[in-house]
């Protein structure tokens, strides 16, 4: 066989496994920053003396009666 074929084979193989290996790290991060999300999301509800059925409340709340997005040409418009 054609050692240019084999070379490239064996570079694609060492490809996907870096590959293989970097998409595993990202599994281990997206992890890691849920589960630092959660944490600062338990210290904010916390700080404002909420338990979780007032949380739920003011979450369903939220739900019903959404703010209104606003972009910020929207807010540039609004201050000239």
């Amino acid at each position: 066989m054609n050692p240019k074929v084999v070379k490239l084979r064996e570079e694609r193989e060492k490809n996907v496994a870096k590959i293989a290996s970097l998409q595993e790290r990202n599994k281990k991060i997206d992890v890691d920053i849920i589960r630092i999300e959660n944490t600062d999301i338990i210290g904010m509800v916390r700080e404002y003396g909420l338990s979780p059925d007032m949380l739920f409340e003011l979450i369903t709340a939220a739900k019903k009666n959404p703010i209104p997005s606003v972009s910020l040409t929207e807010i540039n418009e609004t201050e000239e």
